[in-house]
């Protein structure tokens, strides 16, 4: 699993590396996904399953204040301009990975 994460890096580190636009796996996915908002709610319910604990180890404020720090980020990147439905699809996947298949 470590070596294909890596391969698919490498692979989409040396398309950006190219004049062509439109060709690394996140834009594909990016453009895929205004067409079909329900491959964000994929991502959110894999993301949720992996990545949210079912039991919390950690003080809530070390797990709010990572979220609230990554939100202010994405806010000051420019990342929050996609459209409400496809974040919206995003969260309710990420809730449901959390909830319903949690680790």
């Amino acid at each position: 699993m470590i070596a294909i994460t890596l391969l698919l890096i490498s692979w989409d580190v040396l398309l950006a590396a190219d004049s062509r636009k439109g060709n690394t796996i996140s834009e594909i996915v990016g453009n895929a996904s205004r067409r079909w908002w329900i491959m964000a709610y994929g991502w959110g319910v894999v993301g949720g399953h992996l990545f949210v604990p079912a039991v919390w180890d950690e003080p809530r404020w070390l797990a709010f204040g990572a979220l609230a720090v990554a939100g202010a980020a994405a806010l000051a990147l420019g990342f929050l301009r996609v459209p409400f439905h496809r974040w919206a699809a995003l969260l309710l996947g990420g809730l449901h990975g959390w909830l319903l298949w949690g680790q």
